[in-house]
């Protein structure tokens, strides 16, 4: 199936305006809608190695559930797909990955 995409490019600088219009042809598309819960902020209150730790979160009426898959994110690095081994209230224990080892305890993530 083709499907036909019109692009349209609208520029200003130096006090003018450029227009650009062009229209594509491909093959086919995907879409899809996808939910993305909010961030929970907290804690990084006990990390046991580079990739395993305790996040205690800022609101015990998180939506984080054993078995989940998190991204961790601090000031300076990150690790995404953690696996959630257990929560107990908003205690978040994670483990694995990838990315940058987890930051020192106390850090803000």
């Amino acid at each position: 199936m083709t499907v036909p995409m019109s692009i349209k490019k609208n520029i200003g600088m130096g006090g003018k305006q450029f227009s650009e219009s062009s229209s594509i042809t491909g093959d086919g598309v995907i879409l899809h809608d996808v939910s993305i819960p909010a961030a929970d902020a907290g804690e990084l209150t006990t990390r046991t190695d580079a990739d395993t730790g305790v996040i205690t979160v800022d609101d015990s009426g998180h939506a984080i559930t054993d078995s989940d898959k998190v991204d961790v994110y601090w000031a300076d690095g990150s690790r995404r797909g953690m696996s959630v081994s257990s929560v107990s209230g908003a205690l978040v224990s994670i483990d694995a990955g990838s990315g940058d080892d987890l930051p020192t305890n106390g850090t803000t993530v």
